[in-house]
């Protein structure tokens, strides 16, 4: 093989080792953010749930708006 094409060829795989990592950075990236979005949807799930509990102990009562109204 010519020198050229060797040295084409040896870019080529670095480049392609570097797209590897690159994968594999935003594979392990992904994979804590499903985490972390799984977490976060069960606090926000445990939240709605105490904000109804405590819309269902809070009774407003109706009254009739002062005279000055």
């Amino acid at each position: 093989m010519s020198d050229d094409l060797e040295a084409r060829i040896a870019d080529l795989e670095i480049h392609i080792a570097q797209q590897e990592k690159r994968i594999e950075d935003l594979d392990s990236v992904v994979t804590r953010q499903v985490g972390e979005i799984a977490h976060l949807q069960r606090h926000l799930k445990a939240l709605a749930n105490l904000v109804a509990q405590l819309d269902e102990a809070t009774e407003i009562p109706v009254t009739k708006p002062p005279p000055h109204y």
